[in-house]
C-alpha cells in the first residue's frame, strides 16, 4: 500500500512538472484534489478553534469558593455544597480538599457575589464572606478551631 501511494504521488508530481514545462494545464482532478484537501484542512482548523474557544468560555463561567481551616467531613460544608448544587443556573459543583482547605468549583453564569447571595440563610450564617473577586470567593467558617 505504501508503494502504491508513493507511485501515485510520484506520478502526480511528474504530470505537474510536465504540464509546467509544456504550458499545458494540469488535469482538473489534480486541482480538485488540492482544493478538497485545502477545504479539509480549513475545516479541521475551524473545528480546533471552536473547541479551544469552548474551553476558554467554559473556564470563564467557573467560579471558585475557598474555605480555609475546615474539616472535610464538616456538616456545614456538606450543606453548602448541596445548596449550591440545587441552585438555579448551576451546572456543576466539584470540591477539592488540601491542607484543611476546601476549594469548591462552581460552573455557573453570573457573579460570585450573586451566587453567594442566593445561598440559603441557614447555611450562609455559618460562614463569613472574607473576599469576593471576579471569579472567586473566600469564606471563613465561623466555628473554626
Amino acid at each position: 500500500m505504501k508503494y502504491l501511494s508513493f507511485f501515485i504521488i510520484a506520478s502526480l508530481i511528474n504530470i505537474t512538472a510536465f504540464a509546467q514545462e509544456d504550458s499545458i494545464a494540469p488535469p482538473p482532478t489534480l486541482v480538485m484534489s488540492k482544493s478538497d484537501s485545502l477545504k479539509m484542512i480549513l475545516n479541521k482548523a475551524k473545528a480546533a478553534f471552536t473547541n479551544i474557544s469552548k474551553l476558554l468560555l467554559a473556564k470563564r463561567d467557573t467560579m471558585t469558593i475557598m474555605i480555609p481551616e475546615i474539616d472535610y467531613d464538616n456538616n456545614s460544608l456538606t450543606e453548602l455544597k448541596e445548596n449550591l448544587k440545587k441552585m438555579r443556573g448551576v451546572k456543576s459543583v466539584v470540591m477539592h480538599y488540601n491542607a484543611s482547605t476546601a476549594t469548591i468549583e462552581v460552573a455557573c453564569k453570573g457573579k460570585p457575589t450573586d451566587v453567594w447571595d442566593n445561598v440559603s440563610t441557614d447555611v450562609k450564617t455559618k460562614f463569613k464572606l472574607m473576599e469576593a473577586g471576579d471569579n472567586n470567593i473566600i469564606l471563613k467558617y465561623k466555628l473554626a478551631k
